[in-house]
């Protein structure tokens, strides 16, 4: 998987979403969550803006907010004004230009499609292993929710819809179709942590760890020189 080794508009990406997250946590008890909620909005709409793939988050930051909030309408408006802003200076630049036009290239052009790999072989070794452990980290997850605080078992949700909600963004979005799973790693790597933070037992995952050592190699050197 080469595009997953250089940098790309999807790995920026993934740095705003991680930002997404920390402002998440802090929205839960958050003394001035006006501001927090305009920011969580201004954030989302920066990286759909930067990497239409990311068109999801706008679903996922109302979601946090039903989860993590009461409902205030202000609040939701807020939200979509922060979404809105920087659509709101990219049209204002274009018309100051007389390129208005210019913005329906912001509008996703969505065609589902299956996707292919060269090395399909590598890939679903890869893919696999992989979905073992983000399916047993799910499972870990969800026998030690009912032990979380609320808001950490809400955090948790929000993280569970994020992932839920990038995940088919790779069937609908025609492209370099690869770089748009990067978007869903950082939910998906929260969940694979839990498979080998909570086993008292240190022998499985490292053995796991170390298979995935072997994986990367294997992917990385031997794959590239064949």
């Amino acid at each position: 998987l080469p595009e997953w080794n250089q940098l790309s508009a999807a790995l920026v990406a993934n740095s705003f979403i991680i930002w997404l997250l920390y402002l998440f946590a802090r929205l839960y008890n958050s003394p001035h969550p006006k501001s927090l909620i305009f920011n969580i909005g201004l954030v989302a709409g920066i990286t759909v803006a930067g990497y239409f793939p990311a068109l999801p988050l706008i679903i996922v930051i109302y979601f946090a907010l039903a989860v993590l909030r009461p409902f205030h309408a202000n609040e939701w408006f807020i939200l979509i004004m922060g979404v809105i802003t920087p659509f709101y200076f990219l049209a204002a630049w274009y018309f100051m230009h007389d390129d208005i036009n210019s913005m329906r290239l912001y509008i996703p052009a969505w065609k589902p499609h299956l996707f292919h790999l060269k090395n399909m072989r590598i890939a679903i070794v890869t893919f696999s292993a992989m979905g073992i452990s983000i399916i047993a980290g799910l499972l870990i997850w969800q026998y030690n929710n009912g032990r979380m605080l609320i808001q950490a078992r809400r955090t948790w949700a929000v993280l569970l819809a994020m992932f839920l909600l990038l995940i088919p963004v790779i069937f609908l979005s025609s492209g370099i179709y690869i770089e748009y799973l990067l978007l869903a790693f950082v939910p998906a790597a929260a969940f694979a942590a839990n498979f080998f933070l909570y086993p008292r037992g240190i022998v499985i995952p490292a053995i796991v760890f170390w298979l995935y050592i072997g994986l990367v190699v294997y992917n990385n050197w031997f794959a590239l020189k064949a």
